[in-house]
């Protein structure tokens, strides 16, 4: 008897603590949601339905059932590429138990770098691709790694943004903890709700309409070039309650910034445009890849700051045609020519204007002779021979005969005339000689 009654106690003891453990408050989602770092909140999450990376369309839905962790990322976000790893671990140790991990990429274009990039990190758990980047909207992912907790009953529960570890004893112990819930509730969401006002149970904030970069192709450039790289920002919400930063582009070796980044703007009734000029050189021939195109943009409202993409564009570079050098090398050898040419023939008519020197000249008479082209008006011929035979008179002075030569030149081809005086001077400077 008194052992029935012992084991009556001990049942009723052990009912007693579970019924009251489920009345205690610290029982609640919350708590672990709570000591796992997320954001607590009450919301219906918004609709999602995307392809995975073979094209099969996934939804919340075909996961109903299970705690889902929704983690958007993408390949070029350091801190993503830190933390996959730590997800997959908490997804294999806990996918037997109710706990399914779904990376969303934000990548966009062809999922085959997507699947590069998996394969390298070993990753098992669903991915999806987000290449529009409608959904990460929608959630307002504004920061890379950004991760939702969805309850087993469709609630979005919790929210972090930014990688964390999910690998340690404590976490695991906590995901123990939280699978064992099979729903939230408001009322859970209030017990113990000691956080900030910040994290209040309503919907996830006002949207942010992330804007859409595009890119106009480069084509027929050739190499030691200039070009322009236009890049557009179509905003479909209102440009006036963002901050907004210039986009940064990844420019390869070979390819160079030239100058200072330009930009305008244009709006109409359905959007705003901005234009950013970037003025590129292309230094060597080949196919260079610029990109990729990172915008950065946060609400004037102080909200954090978010990044849209674009993964750039492939510019093939050809190199200058050979016939463009040797016409240009022709073009030189014609020049040197034409300037060897031209200074033979000026020496010769140097040579031709330099009188030999007879052996004996009988300077009366010459200077007698040329004193008639004076007296008949001749001066220009009397002037040059007068300079000549100046000339004969100072065989040993070098540098008065080169001054007398390009007297000479002067007045027969340039029109130059000696004054009257500078005419006395010469025909005195001949008079010893006379």
């Amino acid at each position: 008897m008194r052992i029935l009654l012992t084991l009556f106690l001990t049942v009723s003891f052990s009912l007693l603590v579970e019924a009251n453990g489920k009345l205690n408050p610290s029982v609640s989602p919350y708590t672990s949601i709570d000591n796992l770092g997320f954001s607590r909140i009450y919301a219906e999450p918004p609709s999602l339905e995307l392809p995975d990376l073979h094209g099969k369309k996934n939804s919340l839905q075909d996961f109903q059932g299970k705690w889902v962790m929704l983690a958007f990322w993408a390949t070029w976000c350091g801190p993503c590429r830190m933390e996959l790893p730590e997800l997959e671990i908490l997804y294999n140790r806990f996918r037997q138990k109710n706990l399914v991990v779904i990376g969303v990429s934000t990548d966009q274009g062809d999922p085959a770098a997507i699947r590069k990039f998996i394969e390298e990190l070993k990753l098992t758990f669903p991915i999806l691709h987000d290449e529009s980047g409608e959904v990460a909207a929608s959630y307002q992912a504004t920061a890379l790694p950004s991760l939702y907790l969805i309850s087993p009953d469709g609630k979005l529960a919790g929210i972090v943004r930014g990688a964390k570890s999910w690998s340690d004893d404590g976490i695991f112990e906590e995901f123990e903890n939280l699978l064992k819930s099979k729903k939230v509730s408001e009322k859970d969401f209030n017990q113990q709700n000691t956080h900030s006002s910040t994290q209040t149970g309503g919907p996830i904030p006002e949207k942010l309409i992330p804007p859409v970069l595009e890119v106009t192709p480069l084509a027929g450039i050739e190499d030691e070039s200039s070009a322009i790289l236009e890049v557009k920002v179509h905003w479909k919400g209102d440009p006036k309650k963002y901050r907004v930063k210039v986009p940064k582009i990844t420019f390869p070796e070979g390819v160079e910034l030239n100058d200072n980044i330009s930009s305008g703007s244009h709006a109409d009734e359905k959007e705003a445009v901005l234009h950013y000029s970037y003025p590129l050189y292309f230094k060597k021939a080949g196919t260079f890849h610029l990109g990729p195109v990172l915008m950065s943009f946060q609400s004037l409202y102080g909200e954090a700051e978010q990044v849209t993409r674009h993964p750039g564009i492939d510019v093939e570079v050809k190199g200058r045609s050979k016939g463009f050098f040797y016409t240009a090398l022709a073009i030189f050898s014609m020049i040197i020519i034409f300037l060897i040419v031209l200074f033979v023939l000026k020496k010769e008519k140097q040579k031709k204007n330099s009188l030999p020197e007879p052996v004996e000249l009988d300077w009366q008479n010459a200077l007698q002779s040329i004193r008639r082209l004076r007296l008949e008006g001749r001066k220009k011929e009397y002037s040059i021979e007068l300079l000549k035979l100046n000339m004969k008179g100072q065989e040993h002075k070098g540098e008065n005969t080169k001054k007398v030569v390009e007297l000479i030149e002067q007045v027969r081809f340039a029109g130059f005339e000696l004054s009257e005086s500078e005419l006395d001077f010469y025909e005195k400077e001949i008079s010893p000689k006379v």
